[in-house]
């Protein structure tokens, strides 16, 4: 008779067993699906938003364009999708002659690229101080780029970024 009573004792833990195997599966498969869901949906909003600028530049509604753009920022989507849309209002703002504003708004860009400029940021950067009249600002992002830049990629001008550095360094 003990037999019998450690047989279903040990069934009984079995099925348990189980019954925690599967609910767990099921749990992360759940959470799986959403987080798949939410990045479905972020980038939806992300395209969504891009296509929606693009459409009013097209038509020249730069201020249209730029409240957009701020709207879908405060959203607070994901990192990955804020480097396009900063980038975007930086060169709103560099256009409209808003210099510090356009340096903000690339320096939000590098922050949403975790902090590591691109070599195009790096130049729009240099380029906003120097319009703002700020040259060792300028100089700094301008040497930047050239430290960023391949020698090697197509429709690569580090001549231009060298003289430009040539240039603020003599106005030193």
């Amino acid at each position: 008779m003990p037999q019998v009573i450690h047989s279903r004792s040990k069934r009984k833990r079995t099925l348990i067993n189980w019954v925690v195997v599967i609910g767990a599966l099921v749990i992360t498969l759940a959470i799986v699906g959403f987080f798949d869901w939410r990045a479905s949906q972020d980038k939806a909003a992300f395209n969504s938003a891009m296509q929606q600028a693009t459409l009013l530049d097209h038509d020249r509604r730069y201020q249209d364009e730029k409240a957009g753009l701020e709207a879908y920022l405060n959203t607070n989507p994901p990192s990955q999708y804020r480097l396009g849309p900063y980038t975007v209002l930086g060169t709103i703002s560099y256009q409209q002659r808003d210099y510090q504003g356009a340096i903000n708004y690339y320096e939000a860009a590098v922050a949403s690229n975790g902090g590591k400029p691109t070599e195009y940021l790096a130049e729009d950067i240099g380029q906003a101080a120097a319009s703002a009249g700020d040259n060792a600002t300028a100089l700094k992002y301008f040497k930047l780029a050239i430290q960023l830049t391949d020698p090697k990629a197509q429709g690569t001008d580090l001549g231009d970024l060298k003289a430009t550095v040539k240039n603020l360094e003599s106005k030193q």
